[in-house]
């Protein structure tokens, strides 16, 4: 907190995941903890998707089609000329990484 000049007298709330460390961390500077919505949606998501064999099989597709680009630039170009005749944001693909 001090390299940003912050005190606890700053502090409001800090938005945290919900690894007991941070929670615990986050009572003893007596501020009010508020789990990361992104975090707790993740999980959530990352718990219903394997049961969920519909889930998994659109995944396994999806991420087998992301693989491809960084392997063709042909695709890529593709890509990138679709995305500008759609006026859409011109983005790469990235996979999903597990980080547990």
């Amino acid at each position: 907190m001090s390299e940003w000049s912050l005190t606890a007298d700053n502090l409001v709330c800090q938005t945290t995941d919900s690894g007991s460390n941070i929670v615990s961390a986050a009572r003893k500077l007596g501020c009010t903890q508020l789990s990361c919505f992104g975090h707790n949606l993740d999980l959530a998501i990352t718990k219903a998707v394997p049961k969920d064999k519909r889930c998994d099989r659109a995944l396994a597709v999806a991420r087998r089609i992301v693989s491809s680009f960084p392997c063709s630039s042909k695709r890529r170009r593709e890509l990138t000329r679709a995305q500008a005749n759609l006026n859409i944001p011109q983005h790469s693909l990235i996979s999903d990484c597990k980080t547990r």
